[in-house]
């Protein structure tokens, strides 16, 4: 990974989520269906599922900034594998989905 994007990774600040998916989480700590919800249609399901994408992501910012940090000053280069792009196009997917 090139220096700058590391530097620029380590320079992002956790966004919050957007106001309607705290408000969420707010009224239902776990993002998932409640009893009674289990009828309602889909977009109940996916509003929670877009909840948790983002509150995922906030949580793993800083563990990703900690790791290229380590690795950028202990090897002076970050090695990303697969599975990073394979998370990060997954997470875009479904925010652009939704």
């Amino acid at each position: 990974m090139a220096k700058e994007i590391c530097y620029w990774i380590m320079a992002q600040k956790p966004k919050p989520p957007p106001p309607r998916y705290q408000a969420l989480k707010r009224s239902n700590l776990e993002l998932t269906l409640q009893p009674g919800e289990e009828g309602e249609d889909e977009s109940k399901m996916r509003l929670y599922n877009l909840a948790r994408v983002f509150y995922e992501l906030e949580k793993r910012l800083p563990r990703m900034q900690e790791k290229v940090r380590w690795e950028l000053e202990s090897k002076g280069y970050v090695e990303v594998d697969d599975e990073y792009h394979k998370r990060k196009a997954e997470a875009q997917a479904v925010i652009d989905r939704d």
